[in-house]
């Protein structure tokens, strides 16, 4: 059986290797249900609110919350903002949060400070007009 050394991690957002969205979902129906339900609930009382998705590496996670939000983009003016938190490392309770914020404000992991400024900058000052 062939070694491999582990050399890196892929960063946040990175693409996955395999069959992915190709592969039909299926066997995950209740609870892409409950998903789905608490999505329209939010729809419908108009207030935010935020859903913790947790299990074992490699059940679907991620291909769960894919499928979420093709369904939510067909809704109007929905939007989800995703986050992850690793099992491992620091700062790792905030991470969702910081990826929920770099989200919303469109800021990527490649751009340097003065872009993410750039683009902060941009969504607060819209958003203080009241244009969402």
């Amino acid at each position: 059986m062939p070694a491999y050394e582990l050399v890196g991690l892929r960063p946040p957002g990175a693409a996955r290797l395999g069959l992915g969205d190709e592969a039909p979902f299926i066997g995950r129906d209740a609870e892409f249900g409950r998903l789905v339900g608490k999505l329209l609930d939010v729809v419908e009382s108009g207030h935010p609110s935020t859903v913790v998705v947790t299990g074992e590496a490699g059940v679907g996670k991620t291909r769960l919350l894919v499928e979420l939000d093709r369904f939510a983009a067909e809704l109007p003016a929905v939007r989800l903002l995703w986050g992850r938190c690793t099992p491992f490392g620091e700062g790792r309770a905030l991470a969702p949060l910081a990826e929920w914020v770099r989200m919303a404000l469109g800021i990527t992991d490649t751009d340097d400070a003065a872009v993410a400024e750039a683009r902060a900058r941009r969504t607060l000052a819209r958003l203080s007009r009241g244009s969402v």
